[in-house]
């Protein structure tokens, strides 16, 4: 398996997904080794195009598109109103690179039901303590936790039941 970690905005979008879902502690997320795109703008394409493949039955690690053409079929499959199975190539795998694949494992915390990162903990609003009581973790600003808390060794913080 790959170390490739998912961005900061991406996990924060995952959590989204599962912000009603309180009982979530927690999403592992296991991404696919797929074809790498080879231009930086092409992102978007093979997004739909590996979608689709997942969504038609097909294997997205066994497929290599063709790059070149999954413009302009994207632009016909728009313009038909039907998204098609995205053109292939017959490059082998050597010849085209990969993304690897990872696993991922994403921590919920708060109330606000994000993650927690720690370039945050230095923007005080983000700064993260676990309530002495509950045993949960919560973002400051969400709580609006004192800054003694943060500041003063030993000062608890406590909380309602959230």
């Amino acid at each position: 398996m790959g170390r490739k970690v998912l961005n900061r905005q991406l996990r924060k979008l995952i959590c989204r997904v599962y912000k009603q879902h309180e009982r979530v502690k927690a999403v592992t997320v296991n991404t696919m080794e797929v074809q790498a795109q080879m231009a930086n703008n092409n992102c978007g394409l093979f997004a739909v195009a590996i979608a689709h493949s997942i969504l038609s039955g097909t294997d997205p690690t066994d497929i290599f598109y063709d790059e070149e053409q999954m413009r302009t079929h994207a632009a016909r499959c728009l313009s038909q109103g039907q998204i098609k199975e995205f053109p292939h190539t017959n490059q082998t795998n050597q010849q085209l690179k990969r993304v690897p694949s990872a696993i991922n494992t994403i921590e919920i915390f708060c109330q606000c039901r994000m993650p927690w990162f720690k370039v945050e903990n230095k923007i005080p609003e983000l700064q993260l303590a676990q309530c002495s009581r509950f045993h949960k973790w919560y973002h400051k600003g969400c709580l609006d936790i004192p800054d003694d808390v943060f500041t003063t060794k030993g000062i608890p913080c406590t909380c309602s039941n959230h």
